[in-house]
């Protein structure tokens, strides 16, 4: 199955853990397509996910 990054549409080529992220043609995609995150984009939206629990409004009692 092919991974590819919802954000940056890089795909995961090679293992999970020795993975590389690199941009494909529409014709490398087939069918078995999934999607996630590359790391640098998780890092990213993990970061924004963290600022904006930070910034959220506590409504007083």
């Amino acid at each position: 199955m092919i991974v590819q990054c919802c954000v940056c549409k890089k795909i995961r080529r090679g293992p999970e853990g020795s993975a590389t992220w690199s941009l494909a043609a529409k014709e490398d995609l087939g069918p078995g397509v999934s999607h996630g995150y590359c790391p640098k984009c998780a890092d990213k939206a993990l970061a924004q996910i963290r600022n904006a629990q930070g910034k959220s409004v506590r409504i007083p009692k």
